[in-house]
């Protein structure tokens, strides 16, 4: 009878065991808190890098696995863009393996067949400073291609403001399954929290280098509200009679004959190819020469640089401009 019953343990055991991984897959991605979806930042382009790397596997293999995450959330909405930036200094998402105390100790309990065990996350999403997140993956975990891959997808999911979901197929079920693409119900709730086209792909982030000779406008994405400056150096032949010139322009020329300002200049107010700016199709002209700043709360600026004058097909140089955050 002993036997019997042992025999019935097992049978119990191996069936409820059936539809879940090995007890060594079985893993919680993450404790996310989220209820309810809430979009996260008003862009449409994340810029990611991989700080550093697992040691016990290649990091080509890594980087697939880390890439091949952000383009299932790529393929899913095509209001959406991700891109594996070169440039750390401006980035949405920093991934990075890091010591297990570095990452949330709340676990959660699952069921293994008819056991219950308690899991402690392998991966965390922090926020580190204002739209700048890191991907924290614990690199004491045995990680593997999958569970790279099946870790940050989630975590991307978490970062775009995705709630945790209880359906297996879900991309945003919080422990290991074999997912490897959205649910119809992550597409449809994806496509209703970013619906609008990415006009991120067209704009230019700072900071911006470029020769100024005439006119020049820029669609700029801030990555942050605050002072945006403007500075100028070189000097430019202008015209027959001022000859060499600095961005702060001049007023007369000769040293003491005073500049026509309404025949010359575009702002008659301002110094005669001064560099001057406007904001979002402003009517008039902002006077910045060789150094000026302006402050925005917009995640997104029209900016246009000339030079103050009329006529610049007669000028020879150009003044080097960089427009930066202060």
């Amino acid at each position: 009878m002993r036997n019997l019953y042992f025999s019935l343990f097992l049978l119990v055991a191996v069936l409820g065991c059936e539809q879940y991984y090995p007890v060594e897959r079985l893993n919680l991605i993450a404790n996310n808190l989220k209820k309810v979806p809430a979009r996260t930042f008003s862009g449409c382009l994340v810029r990611y890098s991989i700080k550093d790397y697992y040691p016990k596997l290649t990091e080509s293999v890594q980087r697939r696995a880390i890439d091949n995450a952000f383009a299932i959330w790529r393929e899913a909405n095509p209001n959406m863009f991700f891109i594996n930036s070169a440039d750390t200094n401006r980035l949405e998402v920093s991934i990075r393996f890091v010591n297990p105390n570095q990452i949330s100790t709340n676990g959660q309990v699952a069921d293994f067949g008819i056991l219950k065990t308690t899991l402690q996350p392998i991966s965390e999403l922090r926020q580190v400073e204002g739209l700048r997140y890191d991907i924290l993956l614990n690199n004491s975990f045995n990680w593997d291609e999958y569970t790279i891959q099946r870790a940050i997808g989630y975590q991307i999911g978490n970062y775009l403001g995705f709630p945790s979901s209880s359906e297996p197929t879900s991309m945003m079920y919080s422990l290991s399954s074999l997912t490897s693409k959205l649910s119809l119900a992550d597409s449809v709730l994806y496509r209703q929290i970013y619906p609008l086209p990415c006009k991120d792909l067209g704009v230019n982030f700072l900071p911006i280098k470029f020769q100024l000779k005439g006119p020049v406008t820029f669609e700029i994405k801030l990555d942050k509200p605050g002072t945006v400056t403007i500075r100028s150096t070189g000097l430019i032949n202008v015209g027959q009679f001022i000859n060499e010139c600095t961005p702060d322009g001049k007023t007369e020329f000769g040293g003491f004959i005073p500049i026509d300002a309404i025949t010359y200049n575009i702002e008659p107010a301002f110094p005669h190819a001064a560099v001057i700016y406007k904001l979002n199709g402003e009517t008039n002209w902002r006077l910045c020469k060789s150094n000026c700043e302006f402050s925005t709360s917009s995640d997104y600026i029209t900016l246009t640089i000339n030079i103050n004058d009329k006529n610049v097909s007669d000028n020879y140089g150009y003044f080097d401009v960089e427009v930066n955050y202060k």
